[in-house]
């Protein structure tokens, strides 16, 4: 299927991690703007953004945030991502002002260890039916 990449921003994450699968959905409920869509980076559409962006799939262990051309990889994508969120949630953006250097080490920290303390899944979830046109496959 088709999608144009021209339509907004769209967040790859790992489709088999518990906590990414948990972090989409958490999105899903508390966003603002609903302008967000999702695909897993093991989806063809996420393989297809990775090629053009000449980022080997086995070694990403980010959430990619990909809008119009420009990708945000590890805590700059959560940071994109917030942009999205409704208050409380979108006030996390100020993180941004720490040091990018420390806010990507915790972000790989946690992504290193995130199927140990979160578990794995086989399959990417399926979203309810009212958010199923916005996950791209």
């Amino acid at each position: 299927m088709e999608h144009n990449l021209a339509d907004g921003p769209i967040l790859l994450f790992d489709g088999i991690c518990n906590l990414c699968n948990r972090t989409v959905q958490f999105i899903l409920c508390f966003e603002r703007d609903h302008d967000l869509r999702f695909s897993s980076l093991q989806s063809e559409l996420g393989q297809q953004i990775l090629r053009e962006n000449q980022m080997e799939p086995s070694k990403i262990n980010s959430l990619i945030y990909y809008n119009r051309g420009s990708i945000s990889l590890y805590s700059d994508a959560v940071i994109a991502s917030l942009s999205h969120m409704r208050a409380p949630w979108r006030w996390l953006k100020s993180c941004r002002y720490l040091p990018k250097s420390f806010r990507d080490r915790m972000y790989r920290f946690i992504a290193r260890r995130r199927y140990v303390w979160f578990g794995k899944r086989k399959d990417c979830i399926v979203p309810a039916s009212s958010w199923q046109h916005r996950m791209l496959t």
